[in-house]
């Protein structure tokens, strides 16, 4: 008998357990839930993804863990004896980490989590099919190869001044790319998606080995001590500042990690944060359009949503029917959505007091409905964070099944890609300011947060529309220090698939230059735009983009390409960019923008200044909204005197 002391939060938990059993205890799941598995295989929900794991192929991607599962599932023999010739062939590796620490010490991150995971849950999906000697060797390699270099990594992570130096590993093609400054990395990788990562493949590592490795103790401890560090990084609404393509990376790793430790251990994570508030923020974001029905709000390098693995998992806990109803119809499946899927929870439908939200994050969210043509505008306020691009004040709109101004996803991490040029303001729905952009850095240390920030100041909602106004001051001051003022306002009519923006910039000394951007979705080379005078166009195949522009002097609209090298062809980033003519004492720029089917006639915009006082009337096909824009300060003012939408 031994005993565990956890600690947790304020809280000391006393944990007894026996010595291990070995294996046959089990990591995720035990024998008769395979059978559960096997048998929702056959529901509706999940016949296409089954269908498409039968169909794929190990020589493809060597995913032994998948070829592991489909053996326990459906017992086919060659299924399984390809899954364990491929982990004893990971398990031969020469090691499972590209970073090293002091120069040679393997150091475990993204490659060492993953393959560790796969190791374990092979060793332990497959026991019964390797030998004694096989045994030994897998868990040799998850031992040396997995788990000590992942602890070795999180323990930097803890006490970042004992790190005695992170590197790529010698000879790793990691070594070709610029070089990258690692020193803060332990505190940057400590408070990311990495952590969750490793903590998935250490977990299942540890209790692999539990009974076979004198280190599982002290590793344990280690583990513990991570999963409660990665959970606090949700905020108190659940969100999680990534986006959630990475929160869907952290998660599949996490849940594993607190799964195996109830288990084995009978510690119950779920309260520890906020998981049903992460449901929520995933559904806040959902993006479904032409490009990937899975889509979701791309705020910095994400952009897919949630797998309904965890989804079904915080259901599963919480008995919680809209997680429930997300997996269900707005998330791709993963294996784990096998084990975690209850249908004895009632899904519930979110309604319209979800569609608009403003996130502990200061991302803000404004929709009509969850469906592909239903309207989403989102924009980006808040603090710095990994993964994010210099995009404060930067908005997306998507209408009628297709993105209409498009934040661009999965650029390129590497500083000397011709991509790095669009992390900046320059590749976002914002505003450049004396042709200066937000701050962002090079890429000295990856992909981590720029020094820009931003925060809602107000927001609001009433019949019919809804508002907010961001103030990114802080983020152009970096290289525009004269600036005083920096506010976007945003008012979304939904069921007039309209919105106006109003860009209103202050400098107590000097004359400014105004333009906004407004980028197009051209992934699948179908996205244009053209110009003419004050109004510009963006084109899908389903939808188009009307903007009309006004302010404080004529406005210049201009159709720009970016051309950068992929696949040995030219792909174009197309934007307009709509600028205030010449210099302007605190300018104020005016946009309104619409979606409108291919065949629809564009509405009918006049924008008529007396004064300080500005009013804008939007005629759509007979119905009105009339708007009067009061510029007297810092913060336009505005008013909806009429709104026939309504």
């Amino acid at each position: 008998m031994r005993i565990l002391i956890v600690p947790f939060g304020l809280l000391t938990l006393f944990v007894s357990f026996v010595s291990a059993l070995g294996v046959e205890e089990e990591l995720l799941f035990s024998k008769p839930d395979i059978d559960r598995m096997r048998e929702k295989t056959e529901l509706p929900v999940f016949q296409a993804y089954w269908e498409e794991l039968l169909g794929q192929d190990l020589e493809d991607d060597q995913n032994c863990m998948r070829e592991a599962f489909l053996y326990l599932i459906t017992g086919d023999s060659e299924r399984g004896q390809r899954a364990k010739e491929s982990v004893l062939a990971l398990a031969a590796e020469e090691r499972w980490a590209r970073f090293a620490e002091a120069g040679d010490l393997p150091l475990g991150f993204l490659t060492t989590g993953k393959k560790a995971t796969y190791a374990a849950l092979c060793y332990d999906w497959l026991y019964d099919l390797f030998t004694e000697e096989e045994r030994v060797f897998v868990r040799e390699a998850i031992a040396e190869k997995g788990c000590l270099p992942i602890y070795r990594a999180l323990y930097g992570m803890r006490h970042p001044d004992k790190v005695k130096g992170w590197s790529f590993f010698p000879g790793d093609p990691y070594n070709e790319r610029p070089a990258i400054d690692m020193s803060r990395w332990p505190t940057i990788l400590g408070n990311n998606n990495f952590r969750a990562v490793i903590n998935g493949g250490f977990a299942l590592g540890i209790y692999a080995l539990e009974g076979h490795d004198d280190r599982v103790e002290a590793w344990e401890e280690t583990l513990l001590d991570s999963i409660v560090t990665f959970n606090k990084l949700l905020k108190p609404d659940g969100s999680y500042d990534e986006a959630v393509a990475y929160a869907n990376y952290a998660m599949t790793h996490q849940v594993m990690a607190m799964e195996v430790v109830k288990r084995k251990r009978g510690i119950d994570f779920f309260d520890s944060a906020n998981f049903q508030g992460l449901m929520d923020y995933v559904l806040s974001l959902y993006l479904p359009n032409s490009l990937d029905k899975y889509g979701s709000v791309s705020f910095g390098d994400a952009n897919r949503t949630m797998a309904s693995s965890t989804a079904f998992w915080v259901a599963a806990n919480a008995r919680d029917g809209r997680s429930q109803f997300i997996g269900l119809n707005y998330s791709p499946h993963d294996l784990f959505s096998f084990l975690h899927y209850d249908d004895s929870v009632k899904p519930i439908v979110p309604d319209a007091a979800t569609h608009f939200v403003k996130l502990d994050l200061d991302w803000i969210v404004l929709r009509d409905g969850y469906e592909m043509d239903d309207l989403v505008l989102a924009m980006r306020s808040g603090l710095p964070a990994n993964h994010e691009h210099a995009d404060r004040n930067s908005i997306q709109f998507k209408a009628l099944g297709e993105i209409l101004l498009a934040d661009h996803t999965k650029l390129n991490y590497s500083a000397d890609s011709a991509e790095w040029k669009l992390r900046g303001s320059i590749g976002h729905n914002t505003v450049l300011i004396d042709g200066l952009e937000q701050h962002y850095h090079k890429g000295e240390e990856g992909t981590n947060e720029s020094k820009s920030s931003a925060r809602i100041i107000r927001s609001g909602e009433r019949p019919g529309f809804a508002w907010w106004v961001s103030d990114a001051t802080a983020a152009y001051r970096w290289y525009n220090p004269e600036l005083s003022s920096v506010t976007r306002t945003v008012i979304g009519f939904p069921q007039a698939s309209c919105f106006v923006v109003l860009d209103k910039v202050e400098k107590p000394k000097g004359m400014t230059e105004l333009s906004a951007l407004w980028h197009v979705e051209n992934k699948d080379g179908q996205g244009d735009a053209k110009v003419s005078g004050r109004r510009f166009e963006i084109s899908r195949p389903r939808a188009r983009f009307y903007g009309y522009l006004g302010g404080s002097a004529p406005v210049n609209n201009v159709r720009t390409v970016y051309k950068v090298p992929k696949d040995l062809a030219d792909y174009e980033y197309r934007y307009i960019e709509s600028s205030l003519d010449g210099s302007v004492e605190n300018p104020l720029l005016m946009m309104a923008g619409f979606a409108l089917r291919p065949e629809e006639r564009h509405p009918v915009v006049t924008m008529n200044q007396t004064g300080d006082v500005w009013t804008i009337v939007i005629d759509k096909a007979g119905s009105q909204i009339f708007l009067e824009v009061t510029d007297r300060g810092v913060v336009p003012e505005f008013e909806v005197l009429r709104n026939d939408f309504h």
